[in-house]
């Protein structure tokens, strides 16, 4: 069974989401298809993104935390946004 999440990207991580990419959607914003009881860290190897980098990461409004990463699983519907951090200077 598989499940589609929404998913938003911001500044660089464009890259991960471009139209080779497992998903399908507007710039920026992609639905994408993935199995059920896809973990977080696993959606990020789904689109290419090593899961330890220091990303921002919202799902369902809530920020996941580095450590939750491999234990928050998605749900059909949830929407994540991940967001690179932010360098002033």
């Amino acid at each position: 069974m598989t499940i589609e999440v929404s998913v938003v990207v911001a500044g660089a991580l464009a890259v991960h989401l471009a139209d080779d990419a497992p998903a399908h959607g507007n710039d920026g914003k992609r639905l994408v298809e993935t199995s059920n009881g896809q973990t977080i860290s696993g959606l990020l190897r789904v689109l290419g993104i090593d899961p330890t980098r220091p990303l921002l990461i919202i799902v369902a409004g809530r920020v996941v935390t580095v450590d939750e990463r491999s234990t928050t699983i998605l749900t059909d519907g949830d929407s994540v946004s991940l967001s690179p951090p932010i360098r002033a200077g």
